[in-house]
């Protein structure tokens, strides 16, 4: 987005966006998000609100979601658009998908 923005090219980049039936984004929450950053992301979903989807994929419980915005009311706008009109997966494994695909692909090899 910030490259986006630097060539002048951001709503473009915001309409492109608008129209991938599915977004994913990876690693949400992997960093606290700067007002900039904020605002590009409230952008990005009130265009997609209602009209695609979109998932986010996090290491962090959508509960603790609200900590990652330096700005407070970006917090609130975004989440708005986020969580109240979602499907939340939490999954909860004590063994990371790593470590069972490793013992399924040393069972494959003794075998």
């Amino acid at each position: 987005m910030q490259e986006a923005k630097s060539q002048r090219r951001y709503q473009k980049f915001l309409r492109t966006f608008e129209k991938y039936k599915l977004l994913i984004l990876d690693d949400f929450g992997a960093k606290i998000y700067d007002h900039e950053e904020c605002r590009d992301l409230l952008e990005l979903a009130e265009r997609r609100y209602n009209k695609t989807s979109t998932i986010f994929v996090s290491q962090l419980p959508d509960s603790k979601w609200y900590e990652l915005f330096t700005d407070p009311t970006d917090a609130d706008a975004f989440l708005d658009r986020i969580i109240h009109n979602s499907y939340s997966l939490p999954l909860d494994s004590k063994v990371s998908l790593r470590e069972i695909m490793a013992k399924q692909k040393l069972k494959m090899i003794d075998s």
